[in-house]
């Protein structure tokens, strides 16, 4: 049990893995749209040539005024700048402004013209012309000398080299870029899918929403074949994981059965109700349960109210022809012939019978509680195989003659809803909802050889085969239920 409990509290770990997954898909994704946008785009080539701007004497004694570098730019960007750099290359202003560029290195007086184009010789003739043009107005601005008062100059101290390789796309940035962008996405939607996933987490996360401990935690197997003799593991296969875990769960159910008995009214104090939120495999731990508390010495009846889960019948290998449940209630056949051996002494199955639906069971509630009445007289435990709890009304119904119930819980199906959902519905159940069963818990394993279901295999060599009444007996006598 403690490996199939490690191994469902390990689901969040699994579970951010599974999340790992699609964060490193979606930033593929946007990695991959970006990168193929980037290289798509034309290549773009950028020159520069750089302008010193000099400071102004305003007297030969004086010292010199440095210049306003904010200002030096808005007269390098004017228009009287662009037309006379689009005259010297003969090309409208309009068209010259396009890619254009004109910055201030920091802590400088440098003025640094820029221009971008598919073509590297015309991004270099466009920086030098933008660039000569400044130095040409400066010089046309400059007033004749007076007193010996030079005016403010300019001049260009790096011309514009022919660009060798493109300004842009800058492939390493786009992606760079893309991969920040698709990590945040991905980590964005990978916790919105966090928030509306509603599987359950843990162990805790299960008992905090049902209300009650889980009493025994089942490994997810992988069946073979159809057969439904497979899933009884507590015949085939004692040693297993599931068969241990169905013994633990044998323990707390004897556990409730004492706590019960003596405040419990005939017959509702030895009537165990098995159900679900959703379909949920209940018939299987059912039978499981059956089998393993009469091994241990209980004669236990295990009766199937379930006419849309699995039937315990087949998975017993019982002849179909026998009356079942709804034969008794319904077609007024005796319990003597609707009782039937298990493969475990102790142990009785009453099938389903002819149940065609949930009706069969609401429009006789008052014979149903009958026959459990009666069967309960004559066993140490009756187990009821309900429906899923949020199915129907039924299991209401069949609640009405239990005082212990125990709800089986997929722990790759169930969800948090569901659980919490059935939960509430069983408020009237809740001081005798003895527990929680997991089941599917786990990565799936291989499942163990099946045994053919015969009454001698099944019973063991331990000697001669008790009847159901000497078993009660001796396990009354043992366990002080009675």
């Amino acid at each position: 049990m403690m490996r199939t409990r490690r191994a469902f509290e390990q689901r969040d770990p699994m579970f951010l893995r599974a999340q790992l997954l699609w964060i490193i898909l979606v930033t593929a994704v946007v990695t991959a749209g970006a990168t193929a946008y980037s290289f798509s785009r034309p290549a773009e080539y950028t020159a520069n040539a750089d302008v010193l701007v000099l400071p102004r004497l305003f007297t030969v004694s004086s010292a010199p005024q440095q210049p306003d570098m904010s200002t030096e730019r808005t007269v390098a960007t004017s228009g009287a700048v662009l037309s006379g750099a689009a005259d010297s290359l003969g090309v409208p202003p309009e068209a010259l402004a396009q890619g254009r560029s004109v910055t201030v290195p920091p802590n400088t007086h440098v003025l640094r013209f820029g221009y971008t184009s598919r073509s590297p010789a015309e991004a270099q003739q466009s920086a030098q012309a933008l660039a000569a043009a400044y130095v040409n107005y400066q010089a046309a601005i400059e007033a004749p000398a007076q007193r010996g008062t030079p005016a403010m100059s300019a001049e260009i101290i790096t011309g514009a080299a022919l660009p060798t390789s493109p300004s842009d796309p800058n492939h390493l940035t786009d992606v760079g870029i893309a991969l920040l962008v698709g990590l945040v996405l991905g980590v964005g939607t990978a916790f919105v899918r966090d928030r509306l996933d509603d599987r359950l987490r843990s162990v805790t996360d299960v008992e905090q929403r049902a209300g009650v401990p889980v009493i025994g935690e089942l490994p997810a197997v992988r069946y073979g074949s159809d057969d439904p003799h497979a899933r009884l593991v507590t015949l085939n296969a004692p040693d297993s994981d599931a068969a241990r875990a169905y013994r633990d769960m044998r323990a707390t159910t004897v556990h409730a059965l004492r706590a019960g008995s003596a405040r419990a009214r005939p017959p509702s104090g030895r009537i165990l109700l098995v159900t679900s939120p959703a379909q949920a495999g209940q018939a299987v731990v059912a039978a499981n349960l059956a089998v393993s508390l009469a091994q241990s010495g209980l004669s236990v009846t295990l009766v199937a109210a379930d006419p849309a889960g699995l039937q315990p019948g087949a998975m017993f290998g019982l002849p179909d022809e026998n009356p079942g449940l709804a034969d008794v209630i319904r077609e007024g056949a005796t319990l003597v012939a609707a009782l039937q051996t298990g493969p475990v002494d102790g142990l009785t199955v009453i099938t389903g019978g002819s149940i065609g639906g949930p009706d069969d069971l609401l429009l006789s509630d008052g014979a149903v509680g009958e026959v459990l009445g009666t069967v309960s007289a004559g066993a140490d435990l009756v187990i009821v195989v309900a429906p899923a709890v949020l199915a129907g009304p039924v299991t209401g119904v069949l609640a009405e003659f239990a005082n212990l119930a125990l709800l089986v819980v997929d722990a790759g199906r169930t969800t948090r809803r569901d659980l919490a959902a059935a939960s509430a519905r069983l408020q009237p159940l809740r001081p005798r909802l003895i527990g929680c069963v997991l089941d599917n818990v786990g990565r799936p394993r291989e499942a163990p050889a099946v045994a053919e279901p015969t009454a001698t295999s099944a019973r063991g060599a331990g000697g001669p085969a008790r009847t159901t009444e000497e078993s009660g007996v001796a396990a009354v006598r043992r366990e002080g239920i009675r």
